[in-house]
Parts: C-alpha cells; sequence; structure tokens
C-alpha cells in the first residue's frame, strides 16, 4: 500500500497472456436467445420482419433491453431496444423499402422503445445473398 497525497492507494496489479488459437466472441451466449425470427438462405436485398414480442416457446415477453442480432455469412451485427411496460402503444407500419440493391449488411429496429406487445419491425440488407440468421435476444 502506498499513501499518495495524503490518501492511501491499494495497487492491483493483473497479469495476463494470450494463447495462440483462442478466440474471444463478443455475442450474448445462447442462453439468452429470445426469438428465432430467421434461418435461411436469402437473396440479395431488403427484407422487414414483424416481431409480436412472443418468445421461441410461445410466450410474451417481458418488459426489458433486447437486441435483435444479424448473421450473414461472416457478417454479424446488432441493433438494440427497450420494451417498457410504460411506453404508449402506437399503430405499427412496416413498409419495406424498395430501389437499388444495398451495397452492405444492414439492420435495423424501427424504434428505440417500444410498449409491451406492440409489433416491432426489423429490417435487414444484404448486399449478396447469404445464410441469414436473425435473432432476439435478452
Amino acid at each position: 500500500m502506498r499513501k499518495i497525497f495524503g490518501v492511501f492507494a491499494i495497487l492491483i496489479c493483473i497479469a495476463f497472456s494470450v494463447i495462440a488459437g483462442c478466440e474471444h466472441k463478443s455475442t450474448p451466449p445462447e442462453s439468452d436467445l429470445v426469438a428465432t425470427l430467421v434461418n435461411e438462405n436469402k437473396a440479395a436485398g431488403r427484407y422487414t420482419v414483424m416481431w409480436r414480442q412472443i418468445d421461441d416457446q410461445s410466450n410474451q415477453v417481458a418488459a426489458g433491453s433486447y437486441l435483435a442480432n444479424l448473421k450473414a455469412d461472416s457478417y454479424e451485427n446488432n441493433a438494440g431496444f427497450q420494451i417498457s411496460a410504460t411506453a404508449p402503444k402506437v399503430p405499427y407500419s412496416c413498409d419495406t423499402v424498395g430501389g437499388q440493391l444495398p451495397t452492405s449488411f444492414t439492420i435495423a429496429v424501427d424504434s428505440s422503445i417500444h410498449a409491451l406487445g406492440d409489433t416491432i419491425c426489423i429490417r435487414y440488407e444484404l448486399p449478396a445473398s447469404a445464410q441469414v440468421l436473425l435473432t432476439i435476444k435478452k
């Protein structure tokens, strides 16, 4: 223990090493899986998926923080959102956007906060055909 400017400070050292062949993944564990929305090959294009806040066991989900997770071949990204018991309910509109093919993989959720029971629109874009896995994680 050292005294620094009249205050005692405890110094902690943590040693670590990186082992060749180890890999760190930042995706939530599968135990955090709430619902699987898409698990199939898709052609290049723009897609919209409506999720009615029902999990894979056909139960209504609880209020809380969620991630829409898109895996398409080697691409992976998340779009976060909240489900709140106090948010006002709003009518949904899940229009699919047309136009030119996208130039990159993207994922987006129509709003960052949803009321319990709202339909949530998740949009994703594929610049090329891909094996797509779209899930909701807690």
